[in-house]
């Protein structure tokens, strides 16, 4: 398997190698946790539940889980590639690219566990 963190046989890290793949893995149910939030905080709004005199869930109450979850990743991410001695752009590239990938993993879970919806539709007015 190819190893992301070097391109020299001779200063690679297993157990960087291992760290890197231990975070990348953890980073799949954080962010089915993110996105999963972000549809827990509208069902919540629409039912009217979501706190006093609210018509909406709150837009940063809804997101920042979801930000915090994506901006955790990257750091972790980093970190565990900062002893890599492979040129900066190749490190940035492989960071955003296994976030983008476990982001995209972790909707498509929260997807699956909310039935397709992202977002709950506030209910309109009541017709008599």
């Amino acid at each position: 398997m190819m190893d992301p963190l070097d391109n020299q046989a001779s200063t690679r890290s297993p157990m960087r190698t291992v760290a890197f793949w231990v975070v990348a893995s953890l980073g799949v149910p954080a962010m089915s946790l993110g996105w999963f939030w972000v549809w827990l905080a509208s069902d919540e709004a629409a039912r009217g539940t979501a706190g006093s005199g609210s018509s909406g869930p709150s837009v940063p109450f809804m997101l920042a889980p979801l930000v915090v979850a994506h901006l955790l990743g990257l750091a972790l991410l980093a970190a565990v590639m900062s002893g890599a001695t492979t040129r900066l752009s190749v490190k940035v590239l492989v960071v955003l690219s296994v976030v983008a990938s476990t982001s995209a993993v972790g909707l498509a879970v929260a997807l699956s566990l909310s039935g397709g919806q992202l977002v709950v539709p506030h209910p309109g007015p009541l017709a008599p």
